[in-house]
C-alpha cells in the first residue's frame, strides 16, 4: 500500500475532504499534513469553486484510521511517496522536496499560471484546463506531469463550465499516480503568472465565455496533439512535430527543430537547433543530432551514432556549423562516427563502428575505420 500525504489546513476544507474521499475508496495509506490556516477568500462576483470552508454537505469517509501531522519541515514528509496538495498558498518554499509535492494548477501551464487561471484563459481565449506538475520554488514552474482540457459543449453554462473544471481538478489528484506513469503535456507557449481576477474584468466574463464558446472547437483543434511525447523529455519553443511521432525518455528537441510524421526517437536523445528530421526516422537510443545535420525521410540512426558540426573543435573560437545529410533509406549502424561535411547517400549502409571520413555514396555498404567501401 502507498503512503501519501495530503497537505491540508488545520480547519475543514471541502477539496480536502473530496480529494482524501477518492484516495481511499483507491486503498491509499493517507497522512493529513495539517498547516496553520491563514487565508482570506475575497467574495467574487462569479465564483469559480464552491465554497471550501462553509459548505453543508457531509461528505462520508471510510471509517479507517487517517494520521495527522503538523507539516513543519521536511522531515515531516521524508517517509512519504508523494505529496498532494489540497489547498492554495500552502507550502513554504524552505519546506519544498523536489519531485515529491504535487499540485493540480487549474490552467494549461505555461500558458496560462498564477491566480485565478480559469477565468484568464476565458478572458484571452487560451484553453481552460488543469496541470497536474511537481512544486518547486518559482510559481508553477516545476515538471509538469499531466494536463487536461476542460471539456465543454454548446449548451454548457459557465456555472457548469467551472463545475467541470473543478470536478477535473479533483479527479486529476486523486488518479495522479497513473498519469505520473502514463501522463501527456502539451507544447505551449509561456506567459507571465496572472495576478488575482479585477472584478471589473469580472463584469464582463459573461461576454467573454461567449466568445471562448464559439472559439473553443478550433482552439482545440490548433492545440490537439497527434505525437507522444515522454514527460521527462524538453521541447523548446518554436519546435514542430508530426503526426504519430513518438519521443521517448530523457530527449531534448531544440528551438526551431522540425521532425517529421511517425518517426521514433528513442531515449536520451538530442536533437539541435534548425534540425530538420524528415518522416518516418528511427533515431536510437543516445544519439545526438547536432546543428548542422539534416536528415532526410525513412532513415535508421543506430544506438550511440555520432554526429559532429565542426572539423576543428575549439573552445576558444566560434566555427562555422558543416553541412551533412543523410539521404533518404540510409542505415547508420550502431556506434558509428559521421565525420561533419561528409554526405550519406541514398540506400546506402554504414556498418557498425564505423568513423565515416569521406561521403558515402548512394546505394553503397561501407564499413571500418576509416570507412571504406565493402559493396556496391
Amino acid at each position: 500500500m502507498t503512503k501519501i500525504g495530503l497537505l491540508t489546513y488545520d480547519i475543514p476544507h471541502l477539496k480536502t475532504y473530496q480529494i482524501l474521499d477518492g484516495l481511499i475508496k483507491k486503498n491509499y495509506e493517507v497522512v493529513l499534513l495539517k498547516t496553520k490556516f491563514f487565508k482570506k477568500y475575497k467574495k467574487t462576483l462569479h465564483s469559480h469553486r464552491p465554497n471550501q470552508l462553509n459548505f453543508k454537505k457531509k461528505i462520508k469517509l471510510s471509517k479507517k484510521k487517517i494520521e495527522i501531522r503538523q507539516f513543519s519541515n521536511k522531515k515531516s514528509i521524508r517517509d512519504l511517496k508523494y505529496v498532494l496538495i489540497g489547498g492554495s498558498g500552502i507550502i513554504e518554499k524552505k519546506k519544498i522536496i523536489k519531485n515529491k509535492i504535487i499540485n493540480c494548477h487549474s490552467g494549461l501551464i505555461p500558458q496560462t499560471r498564477g491566480l485565478d487561471s480559469i477565468k484568464w484563459s476565458i478572458y484571452n481565449t487560451n484553453l481552460a484546463g488543469n496541470t497536474l506538475h511537481y512544486i518547486d520554488e518559482k510559481i508553477d514552474k516545476g515538471k509538469l506531469i499531466h494536463q487536461e482540457i476542460t471539456k465543454l459543449n454548446k449548451d454548457c453554462s459557465l456555472k457548469k463550465f467551472y463545475k467541470n473544471h473543478y470536478d477535473n481538478e479533483i479527479k486529476m489528484l486523486i488518479n495522479f499516480e497513473k498519469f505520473i506513469n502514463n501522463g501527456s503535456v502539451f507544447n505551449l507557449e509561456s506567459n507571465l503568472a496572472t495576478k488575482r481576477f479585477p472584478k471589473k474584468l469580472e463584469r464582463k466574463i459573461n461576454e467573454k465565455f461567449l466568445i471562448y464558446k464559439k472559439k473553443y472547437k478550433n482552439l482545440k483543434n490548433k492545440l490537439k496533439q497527434n505525437y507522444f511525447v515522454h514527460q521527462t523529455s524538453i521541447l523548446d519553443k518554436n519546435v514542430t512535430i508530426g503526426d504519430d511521432t513518438k519521443i521517448w525518455h530523457w530527449c531534448h528537441i531544440s528551438r526551431n527543430a522540425k521532425i517529421g510524421k511517425n518517426c521514433v526517437l528513442g531515449q536520451n536523445c538530442y536533437i539541435g537547433e534548425n534540425v530538420s528530421i524528415g518522416n518516418n526516422v528511427h533515431i536510437q537510443n543516445n544519439v545526438s543530432v547536432f546543428s548542422g545535420v539534416e536528415i532526410k525521410d525513412n532513415v535508421f540512426i543506430g544506438p550511440s551514432v555520432v554526429f559532429t558540426n565542426v572539423k576543428l573543435p575549439s573552445a576558444l573560437i566560434k566555427q562555422k556549423y558543416l553541412k551533412t545529410i543523410v539521404y533518404d533509406c540510409a542505415v547508420v549502424g550502431a556506434n558509428s562516427t559521421i565525420i561533419c561535411g561528409n554526405n550519406i547517400g541514398k540506400n546506402s549502409f554504414v556498418g557498425a563502428g564505423s568513423v565515416v571520413t569521406k561521403d558515402v555514396k548512394k546505394g553503397t555498404v561501407v564499413l571500418g575505420v576509416p570507412a571504406k567501401i565493402l559493396k556496391k
